[in-house]
């Protein structure tokens, strides 16, 4: 029964319908992610999109977003003299938890 799953398999991306996960991300960030190149991970799906970019979307659980804050992507992006891809935008929206469903 889902109450009963760890967090951490409760969030696993792999084992979970996503594509209203990927629609809102298309919507907020305004792409078309190519779904022959989406990785799936436990916590995180990536893709490329039409413009020849690649969107990263990570589930956190809210007990880790007060420790973190920022995701190590939002905290490379103000290194200097580092090679990394050029982080253009984040969003981030509160969902219903799918461990109820």
């Amino acid at each position: 029964m889902p109450g009963s799953l760890p967090v951490a398999a409760q969030v696993d991306l792999r084992r979970q319908p996503v594509e209203d996960v990927l629609e809102r991300a298309e919507a907020a960030l305004r792409v078309k992610l190519d779904r022959q190149t989406l990785v799936r991970k436990r916590r995180s799906l990536g893709g490329r999109t039409e413009r020849g970019t690649w969107v990263r979307i990570e589930r956190r659980g809210f007990e880790r977003i007060g420790a973190q804050g920022w995701n190590g992507t939002e905290a490379a992006a103000v290194l200097q003299g580092i090679a990394m891809p050029e982080w253009y935008q984040g969003v981030a929206w509160r969902g219903a938890s799918r461990a109820s469903r």
